[in-house]
């Protein structure tokens, strides 16, 4: 984070109750915190896939998220928190949906969880030594 974020990120905190910028933290207390979250914003604009979103998913906190092709490779097409790159209307209306609407946050929460299996360190394990096995199989016939 630059100092000129950083100092946007102090002066919404002054006049906004619910902004709370926490800064650098540690993988655990950035876990513990994520736990205590109704929801979780992803609001890139260009990323290969958050680690965010992964920790979310594993935490069972539903994503409000922006529809990018790393967001979709992880969450799915038919996710339905997204919101248009740069839309902070719809971003709004996606967050008051989320906070009024019990059916669709339970609707969000239970697609993380169908996902959540995915993440799982075991079955990553397995599908790197799968690929491993398949790319450095010897006299395998392949084409570059």
């Amino acid at each position: 984070m630059t100092d000129l974020m950083a100092t946007y990120a102090h002066e919404e905190m002054k006049t906004n109750a619910r902004y709370r910028w926490l800064g650098e933290l540690p993988q655990w207390r950035v876990r513990q915190v994520l736990s205590l979250c109704r929801a979780c914003v992803v609001s890139s604009k260009m990323e290969g896939g958050a680690n965010v979103l992964s920790e979310a998913v594993v935490a069972g906190v539903p994503l409000l998220a922006s529809r990018i092709p790393g967001n979709v490779g992880i969450l799915g097409d038919d996710y339905p928190g997204y919101f248009k790159i740069g839309d902070t209307g719809g971003l709004a209306q996606l967050l008051l949906r989320a906070e009024t609407d019990a059916r669709f946050l339970k609707s969000l929460r239970q697609h993380c969880a169908n996902l959540a299996p995915l993440f799982k360190p075991s079955r990553e394990k397995a599908a790197w030594a799968s690929l491993l096995r398949e790319l450095f199989q010897p006299g395998k016939d392949r084409e570059s």
